[in-house]
C-alpha cells in the first residue's frame, strides 16, 4: 500500500512538471524520476527483471527496488557491447567513428559522488533490488539493477540489469534497452 501511495505521489510530481513546460534537459532530477517510473510500471522491463532476479520477485506483485543514493560510472559501450541496438547506442553519444569504445568510455569517465534527493524516489527502501544510476548526459541517463545485499561500493557480485532509458525532448522515456550481465 506505501508502495502505491509513493508511487502515485512521484507520478503526481512528475504530472506537474511535465505540464508546467519543464524539459528534462532543464532538470536532470526529472530523468532519473521518469526512469524509476519506468521500471516500476513498463511490462516489458519487468518481465526482464523476474526472468533475471526470480527469488527477488518471486509471488511479490509488484517489484520492490531501492534508489541507490549514489552516482556512479556506468560505460555505455561496456554495458551495451552485444546490444541488437548499437545503431541507437551510437546516435545517442559523440563518439566519433574512429574512436574506440573503450576510449570513448574512459573520455566520459567521473569520480562516483552522492545524490541525497534520490533517497527520495526509492519505491521501497529496504528492498533488496537496487537501483544505480549514472550521470545523466544529453537525452539519456544509464542504470543498473542488482541484487544489492551482494554488491556493495565499487565490488559487484552476481546478475546485473543495464538499462539505457532514452528520452525525448519532453523529458519522457522514448526507449528502453537493456543488457544483463553476471560479474564474479
Amino acid at each position: 500500500m506505501i508502495t502505491l501511495i509513493k508511487s502515485l505521489a512521484i507520478f503526481w510530481i512528475l504530472s506537474i512538471v511535465f505540464i508546467g513546460g519543464l524539459k528534462g534537459q532543464a532538470c536532470p532530477g526529472c530523468y532519473f524520476s521518469a526512469a524509476t517510473l519506468a521500471v516500476q510500471n513498463d511490462a516489458e522491463l519487468q518481465s526482464k527483471i523476474k526472468m533475471l532476479f526470480p527469488k527477488l520477485t518471486h509471488r511479490k506483485k509488484a517489484i520492490e527496488f531501492r534508489v541507490d543514493t549514489r552516482i556512479e560510472y556506468i560505460p555505455l559501450y561496456n554495458a551495451f557491447e552485444e546490444s541488437k541496438e548499437q545503431a541507437v547506442i551510437d546516435s545517442l553519444t559523440l563518439k566519433a567513428p574512429a574512436m574506440s569504445t573503450s576510449r570513448y568510455d574512459e573520455i566520459q569517465r567521473f569520480e562516483s559522488y552522492n545524490n541525497p534527493d534520490l533517497e527520495r524516489l526509492s519505491p521501497a527502501p529496504d528492498a533488496d533490488l537496487m537501483l544505480r544510476f549514472s550521470q545523466c548526459r544529453s537525452n539519456y541517463v544509464v542504470a543498473e539493477l542488482l541484487d544489492g545485499r551482494m554488491n556493495y561500493g565499487r565490488t559487484r557480485y552476481g546478475k546485473v540489469l543495464h538499462i539505457l532509458f532514452v528520452f525525448n525532448d519532453e523529458g519522457f522515456v522514448r526507449k528502453i534497452i537493456t543488457s544483463s550481465y553476471t560479474y564474479n
